[in-house]
């Protein structure tokens, strides 16, 4: 753990991309707004690598994850971070900071099966402050979801723009990039295994995994 954290020290900007710790695309977004007088937030921060990144760059970086043992751990490497359990669609654990943020950020934690977006569009927007935000890498959204013949995927599983645009539209300057990998991903065992119960074929299985490693990067400003 103590390599780990000494191992962090000194790292240029681009570290984080070339060691794979952190998605290039998202990186290079937030770098834009890299500014020593912002506070910065991290939606469902897990092992703490993106807020940690950020360190440094932001008068203060807060991180939520509803995973308590997770945080522990994080803490332990990351003192200088200010760590929040909590689920971040309840606003009770925004309370919980009592801040409002300049730049708000989530690495795939936003996710359709467990998130209601309309719920935190409203929770960003009411903790954001004026000209701040929000920055959201988004798992699997694509226009080849509209080609899954199975309703009950597509409204479980996958956002499309028209829900993003929408669900975002009291915010200004909305724009969504799009990006792809061909490597496979540990998360796709949770994919398959709903794959499976549901009892999808394997040409439509095939189709929601390659579906599944498309990206959407929201950058939106209030």
């Amino acid at each position: 753990m103590k390599k780990f954290k000494d191992s962090l020290k000194d790292q240029d900007d681009d570290y984080w991309i070339k060691k794979n710790l952190v998605p290039r695309i998202l990186y290079r977004s937030i770098k834009n707004y890299f500014d020593k007088d912002y506070l910065a937030l991290d939606l469902g921060c897990a092992g703490a690598r993106l807020s940690r990144s950020m360190v440094g760059h932001f008068r203060r970086v807060y991180a939520v994850d509803v995973s308590e043992s997770i945080l522990i751990k994080s803490s332990l490497i990351n003192p200088e971070i200010s760590f929040v359990c909590g689920d971040f669609s309840d606003e009770r654990t925004w309370k919980l900071m009592n801040q409002k943020f300049d730049v708000i950020v989530s690495d795939c934690a936003v996710r359709k099966d467990y998130v209601d977006l309309d719920v935190l569009s409203v929770l960003c927007e009411k903790y954001l402050n004026n000209n701040g935000v929000l920055i959201f890498r988004l798992q699997g959204v694509n226009d080849l979801v509209e080609l899954l013949p199975d309703k009950k995927i597509r409204e479980k599983l996958f956002y499309s723009d028209v829900d993003l645009k929408k669900c975002f539209s009291n915010f200004n300057d909305v724009q969504i990039k799009t990006e792809s990998y061909k490597q496979k991903f540990s998360s796709e065992k949770y994919l398959l295994s709903f794959l499976d119960k549901v009892n999808i074929e394997p040409a439509v299985q095939e189709l929601s995994l390659n579906i599944f490693r498309q990206y959407y990067l929201l950058e939106a400003r209030k």
